[in-house]
């Protein structure tokens, strides 16, 4: 004879006026999960389900940098329309001023914020403008939850009551005839105070992209856009982004911080370079630079050659550029032997690496040359 356990149950409502004794458990069925109690929390405490753990394993957060640590094009400066931190990209307001830079907190981050985060973005529109402004990251694959619901979080403190909208880009790609894009309101335009750090928290559902045409070229994607009011003057501070499936409203942090390293892989996939990874390209340094000593007599093209592997394959064929450690010239490696630039080509590029080679002779003499690089592989 079998034996069935039956245990109380409620819904989400009714378990936040409830206390249960320690180590009870109990069934809410709003969210079809269980609660353990420990006889002091009224709610009790959710238990993870075995249908979200392979997700939990698996990187919930589709966000990559979402703390914002990672700025391998430089932490300063980032005005005009185009990336800044690592995965994200920056659209300035026509015809204002606006920059993105690097910003961190005190040691042991603020209370608002679960995890402690260390840094966060200083977006500051100094000069209003017109149109659009706003910040977004690209998810790889428009498929990425369609048709599902998701959560957005994320953290942000103004100088003033700023508006912040959250809004949803579904990009069909380029090549051939793919649909166009997909908008998505999330959140409109709410004011947010100065007062400290408010978190953002929005549970939404994705079209579906049944019947929609993909692009040729591979280059689709999600954007999870923050959106700003153009034409006014604003700074706002942003971090702890996370865009996870399913309703992660009841959770303390469904943000998932990753160790740094795997969180540098990932950044890697669509970016990376032969410099520090806090230097930005075109900075004037050789340390990590390639280099290959010269014998005198050898002044032709190719005689500086070398092969080099990515660190992680890479989302597609990059765009590649070399740089002059003395003076960040691009298209240029440094002849030490007679202190002038001379001209790189790269060859046999791929998604895994690529050959470097002097496209011109130089003048000759004992020495060495040396050259950086930088390979661009984002949506």
């Amino acid at each position: 004879m079998s034996t069935r356990i039956q245990r109380r149950g409620g819904t989400a409502a009714e378990h936040e006026a409830f206390t249960g004794a320690p180590r009870e458990i109990t069934v809410d069925t709003t969210n079809n999960t269980l609660r353990l109690h420990d006889g002091a929390t009224a709610g009790g405490h959710p238990v993870l389900m075995k249908r979200d753990a392979g997700e939990l394993v698996g990187f919930r957060n589709k966000i990559i940098n979402g703390d914002f640590e990672i700025w391998q094009r430089g932490e300063t400066g980032f005005a005009a329309t185009g990336y800044c931190a690592d995965r994200w990209f920056w659209r300035p307001s026509t015809g204002g001023t606006g920059t993105v830079v690097k910003s961190g907190f005190v040691l042991g981050g603020i209370p608002e914020i679960p995890s402690a985060p260390r840094y966060y973005a200083y977006i500051n529109q100094s000069i209003a403008g017109t149109e659009t402004c706003y910040i977004e990251q690209r998810i790889e694959g428009v498929e990425t939850l369609a048709g599902q619901e998701a959560t957005v979080t994320a953290y942000v403190k103004p100088d003033a009551a700023t508006d912040v909208a959250v809004g949803l880009v579904q990009f069909f790609g380029t090549g051939g005839t793919p649909s166009g894009p997909v908008y998505t309101e999330v959140m409109p335009a709410t004011s947010y105070p100065s007062s400290g750090w408010t978190k953002i928290q929005v549970q939404f559902t994705l079209p579906s992209i049944a019947g929609k045409a993909l692009g040729s070229d591979g280059n689709d994607y999600v954007a999870l856009r923050f959106i700003f009011d153009p034409t006014v003057v604003f700074t706002v501070r942003m971090t702890h982004v996370s865009l996870i499936k399913g309703d992660a409203t009841a959770e303390d942090d469904p943000f998932e911080p990753r160790h740094k390293q795997q969180e540098l892989a990932l950044c890697q996939r669509y970016y990376c370079k032969s410099y520090e990874i806090d230097t930005a390209p075109g900075t004037l340094t050789s340390i990590a630079s390639l280099m290959r000593r010269n014998v005198a007599g050898t002044n032709v093209q190719g005689a500086f050659g070398f092969v080099q592997r990515f660190p992680v394959a890479m989302r597609t064929l990059p765009t590649l550029i070399a740089y002059s450690p003395q003076n960040g010239a691009s298209g240029y490696g440094w002849d030490a032997a007679n202190s002038t630039n001379i001209t790189y080509a790269f060859n046999y590029a791929s998604s895994v690496g690529f050959n470097l080679e002097n496209s011109s002779g130089f003048a000759g003499g004992n020495g060495y040359s040396q050259v950086h690089w930088s390979a661009d592989a984002e949506l």
